[in-house]
């Protein structure tokens, strides 16, 4: 079975993390992120990056066109320091199940651009009360995708509905229904 490894950020300002109002905070975390770095120690020779909502081995999936922000950590805390967080702010990671050890990977990332994560690793229930709730700041997830070769997994697991999604993103919503 095929697995992905996920990060996502509270965009909605459910959990109330002031410093995820901002896209350029958004943006530098994923640019502090060194994806090929976490492909090759989480699972040596059997990971790689995706770049694209959905992996290679999904039909029915369209392509957004969208790409992930490239590894630059000195452009990440620029970013933070254009949106007043130069000195940092708090930031919780939720894991759950397979993805602990990437979670506290990314963690030890995002300290290096002056970011405090803390990594919360929990059970799937209380993994989907506190989604459902909006209490999550970021959670790295492992999504099963091998016995689904199509976007309705993905789609379902974070658009399907309003608890699960961390964006506020009506032509998603739309799409999933």
């Amino acid at each position: 079975m095929l697995f992905r490894s996920e990060l996502y950020l509270d965009a909605r300002d459910r959990a109330k993390q002031p410093a995820l109002n901002d896209v350029r905070v958004r943006r530098a975390i994923f640019m502090a992120v060194d994806r090929a770095e976490l492909a090759k120690h989480i699972v040596p020779g059997e990971a790689h990056v995706v770049d694209s909502f959905c992996n290679p081995v999904m039909f029915a999936c369209p392509d957004f066109g969208l790409k992930q922000r490239p590894f630059d950590p000195a452009g990440a805390k620029k970013l933070l320091e254009e949106a007043g967080f130069k000195d940092g702010f708090d930031l919780e990671i939720v894991t759950r199940a397979l993805s602990r050890e990437a979670g506290v990977a990314i963690a030890g990332m995002l300290r290096k651009v002056g970011i405090r994560a803390s990594v919360q690793h929990v059970t799937m229930n209380v993994y989907r009360d506190r989604r459902n709730d909006g209490s999550i700041q970021a959670v790295v997830a492992d999504t099963p995708i091998g016995n689904m070769p199509d976007a309705s997994n993905a789609f379902r697991l974070y658009f399907g509905s309003e608890g699960a999604s961390f964006a506020d993103d009506k032509q998603m919503f739309a799409w999933e229904q």
